[in-house]
């Protein structure tokens, strides 16, 4: 897929992005999460193919001894942050980026995790291991920013 890729510079907010030309320096995409309040039904709008323990608050803890990233942080789960009665999730809404795996589970260094001999499916056709706590970081952002001036007139 051709698409542009900005330089990443340690956060999913940068003040001015920059074009990357140095491939060899680590880049990032522009993506979108949304979020959609509608009554008692709340929808997460996710724009790769979600690891159902994002969604669901399951990530392995503790991780398995294979895996890369054994302390990083779990991400917030996308369920967990939506308050409302009826919860509903679109993933590959307006992107896709691939597979979002929890960052403690990405596996692509031996030893490989649950004693498989080589590494697993997912992380090939995922962004890389930061994609799933930038992409729930920002929906947990977006779950509790304030509501637009338009919302709150038509709550009225």
């Amino acid at each position: 897929m051709k698409r542009v890729l900005y330089v990443w510079e340690d956060t999913p907010y940068p003040i001015k992005p920059q074009v990357a030309t140095d491939l060899t320096k680590p880049t990032s995409i522009q993506t979108e999460v949304a979020y959609l309040k509608l009554g008692d039904l709340e929808v997460a709008v996710i724009p790769g193919e979600i690891y159902p323990e994002l969604v669901l608050g399951k990530v392995q803890d503790p991780p398995d001894k294979g895996a890369d990233f054994p302390d990083a942080p779990i991400e917030p789960a996308i369920y967990a942050q939506m308050k409302g009665k009826h919860k509903m999730l679109i993933g590959l809404g307006n992107d896709e980026i691939g597979y979002l795996i929890p960052k403690r589970q990405w596996d692509v260094k031996p030893p490989f995790c649950y004693g498989l001999t080589k590494a697993q499916y997912g992380e090939e056709n995922s962004c890389g291991p930061d994609a799933a706590p930038v992409i729930c970081n920002a929906f947990a952002d977006l779950v509790k920013a304030p509501a637009s001036k338009e919302g709150e007139k038509a709550k009225k």
